[in-house]
């Protein structure tokens, strides 16, 4: 008896496992779609003109916004701004207890509701390639809100009163990044 039904597992598991796939799969259902991309994948990359750096004086680009990854794009141009270091989005800031929060996140949002695509005012300073770009919206400096608001850091290389003073704001209210948790 228990060979019978030994036997009758080992023919049902060799009929399963030589069963054609075709047969196992119901007629009416549809395979499975090739998800891979036909046609050219595009690229995007910056688009940085000579002519628009090397112009004497401001240029006025009509909108501003906040890339995802956090870069300030003007009329199609990515711009590194003068005297403040962009916070990453990603970025997660501890308190002095030990609770986490996403500083980053603020900081991406402060600067998206500064922009707001309105149109902002920039000049160029080459002192790198792409130049740094020290913009204003409303008359306000960009990089200095940002500084004194705390939603920035001040690069090593800036020593210019305005932005320095503006970092030592944010560090001693503590706002920002460098405060303990979310405003």
């Amino acid at each position: 008896m228990r060979k019978n039904i030994r036997g009758l597992a080992l023919l049902t598991l060799a009929y399963i496992a030589f069963w054609p796939v075709e047969y196992s799969v119901a007629q009416d259902q549809p395979r499975a779609r090739e998800l891979t991309r036909s046609g050219p994948v595009r690229v995007y990359r910056k688009r940085e003109s000579p002519v628009l750096f090397s112009q004497e004086g401001e240029v006025r680009f009509q909108k501003a916004y906040v890339d995802q990854n956090g870069s300030i794009r003007a009329d199609g141009h990515n711009l590194d701004l003068y005297g403040a270091v962009l916070i990453r989005r990603d970025r997660i800031c501890t308190s002095a207890e030990g609770a986490r929060w996403t500083c980053g996140q603020r900081a991406y949002m402060t600067l998206r509701a500064l922009l707001a695509q309105r149109p902002i005012t920039c000049s160029f300073k080459p002192i790198s390639v792409p130049p740094k770009a020290v913009c204003s919206v409303d008359d306000q400096d960009i990089a200095q809100f940002l500084l004194r608001e705390g939603w920035a850091e001040l690069p090593i290389d800036v020593t210019d009163q305005a932005y320095v003073e503006a970092s030592e704001l944010a560090h001693r209210r503590g706002l920002g990044i460098w405060g303990d948790a979310p405003p």
